[in-house]
């Protein structure tokens, strides 16, 4: 399917065009809190993964969750016992295949309703806040170059390189949020690391992440980005 990633896969969902690629799965709490995100190889059923990632949220947090909310491509009867199983209170899931192995009882009781309205409301959210982007363009932009490169040397070769790649986006992109040169600023911690002969305790390593520099050392080290 792609010579640059084996585990992508071919995804196709009626009315949307077809697209190569994966099929993220993400939970967000009430406050907006991202507690799991989750990337399953290929064109991983979402019923499937309804309780792993349940599961991996439960690990984040250390507890498990009093409502879950989602569509019914999640519907199972094995998945709503299994998450009761686990604690969670209230499993609501949404449309018709929810609605037929959920017990009346439930689907019509207020915490239902309210977990469904929720679920709406925030897939709209866009309408009553105009400053809210409608899609995630933006986003996806964003990460297009890594995608980009990984095509170009034809992935990470192995489980290391591709850690290592999703580290050093996330060091550059935390320099560019706090106006550093990435350049400037790799040279500097590997220097500090060299004088150090790589022993540096995590309080050391900490202090010198890019958004807890002080000002006095970016000045000093010219670090700080310039614009041309």
């Amino acid at each position: 399917m792609s010579i640059s990633d084996e585990d992508a896969a071919y995804i196709k969902k009626d009315p949307r065009p077809a697209k190569i690629g994966y099929k993220p799965q993400l939970g967000r709490s009430g406050n907006g809190f991202i507690p799991v995100c989750k990337v399953p190889k290929g064109n991983a059923a979402d019923s499937k993964e309804f309780i792993p990632v349940l599961d991996l949220a439960i690990e984040n947090t250390k507890a498990a969750p009093s409502l879950v909310s989602v569509d019914d491509g999640y519907s199972s009867k094995s998945n709503l016992e299994d998450a009761k199983e686990r604690g969670v209170a209230t499993v609501s899931i949404s449309g018709s295949k929810g609605k037929r192995i959920t017990p009346e009882s439930d689907w019509d009781s207020p915490a239902y309703l309210e977990a469904r309205r929720n679920r709406s409301e925030g897939l709209i959210i866009f309408v009553g806040n105009p400053e809210i982007p409608m899609d995630n363009n933006k986003m996806e932009n964003g990460i297009r170059p890594c995608a980009l490169g990984r095509n170009n040397y034809i992935g990470n070769h192995s489980l290391w390189g591709g850690e290592l790649s999703s580290c050093m986006y996330s060091i550059i992109q935390t320099c560019k949020q706090n106006n550093i040169n990435p350049r400037t600023y790799l040279q500097y911690y590997l220097e500090k690391c060299i004088e150090k002969n790589g022993d540096m305790s995590q309080e050391e390593i900490n202090s010198m992440l890019p958004r807890k520099l002080k000002n006095n050392i970016i000045v000093k080290n010219d670090l700080t980005l310039k614009k041309f």
